[in-house]
Formats: structure tokens, C-alpha cells, sequence
């Protein structure tokens, strides 16, 4: 008899696409395309803004307002710093990036940055240092918001999507 061997399953990396806004779905199908999952956001117009649960009880405009001001953990809020270490402070400021790595088991995260969006261009060395004490490799991009960069992204995505296989 021969024996069948089972057919070599190619596991695809598990990302996150972290960052501001992405209006152009070109650029998860790129991602995609070059042979990764994305399997969750931490966008501002994605996941995160459906994270936090309004409180209930009490004056329902209050409670919707504490939680797009205070509760959505983004960039454009200042937050207090957390007592103690660095670390917490990290942890404090990007838990649900943590959350959510591990709810989806993702295998790196690909923060998307527009040049020019500098609340969040200020918050990048934190938040790659926080994924570094996850260690969940992360590869940074920063976006002129034009066609003409799509070939350099493929490249370093392609490049980054390597690394972590």
C-alpha cells in the first residue's frame, strides 16, 4: 500500500492593523494579498470604537458622552498617567491592544500611521514598546495617503510577513 502523506497546510500569519483611520480598504486587501489574515483592528473607525460599553443608569447623554470622551482609548484624549511604572503606564494606555492580541492570537501587528496625524505619530515609540513587552513583532508604516506609495508598503509588508513565519 502507499501511504498518503498529508498535504502541507500553509498557516497564514494572524495580524492586527493598529493605527488611526484606514478609508481605503486596498490597503487590508493588500495585506491580505501578500499572504496574511488580518484578523482584528485597533483603528478608530473599527474595533475600538465599539470596546467600551456606555454606563447605564443615570442621564443616558452623560453616559454616552463619558464613554466617546473618557472610555475610547485613542490618541486624541489625554489620559492620566497611571501610578507606578512605565509598564503600567503602557498597560493603562494600550490593554485593549494586549486584549485583543491575545483574544485573536495574532502573530504581529501592523501599525498604520498617516504622516502628519501627529497625536497618533507621538504615541508610536510607546506603543511599539508596549508590544514589545508582549512580544508581538510590529512592523511601523507611515502613509502619505497616495497611490504612489502602495509598492513600497507591499514590499516592507511582504518583508515583515517573513520575518514572523
Amino acid at each position: 500500500l502507499i501511504q498518503r502523506k498529508e498535504p502541507t497546510v500553509h498557516k497564514a500569519p494572524r495580524i492586527m492593523v493598529d493605527g488611526a483611520c484606514i478609508d481605503n480598504i486596498d490597503f487590508v486587501k493588500l495585506i491580505e494579498d501578500s499572504g496574511a489574515n488580518v484578523v482584528v483592528d485597533s483603528l478608530c473607525i473599527g474595533t475600538r470604537d465599539y470596546l467600551p460599553h456606555a454606563d447605564v443608569g443615570g442621564d443616558p447623554l452623560d453616559a454616552l458622552a463619558r464613554r466617546y470622551l473618557d472610555k475610547i482609548n485613542c490618541p486624541r484624549t489625554y489620559r492620566e498617567k497611571a501610578e507606578g511604572t512605565y509598564e503600567k503606564d503602557l498597560a493603562s494606555r494600550f490593554g485593549d491592544i494586549g486584549s485583543l492580541s491575545k483574544q485573536f492570537k495574532v502573530d504581529g501587528v501592523i501599525l498604520y500611521v498617516y504622516k502628519y496625524c501627529d497625536p497618533f505619530g507621538f504615541e508610536v515609540p510607546a506603543r511599539k514598546a508596549y508590544l514589545d513587552s508582549l512580544n508581538i513583532p510590529v512592523l511601523y508604516l507611515e502613509d502619505e495617503y497616495s497611490a504612489g506609495t502602495i509598492g513600497r508598503l507591499r514590499t516592507r509588508i511582504q518583508a515583515f510577513l517573513e520575518v514572523i513565519e
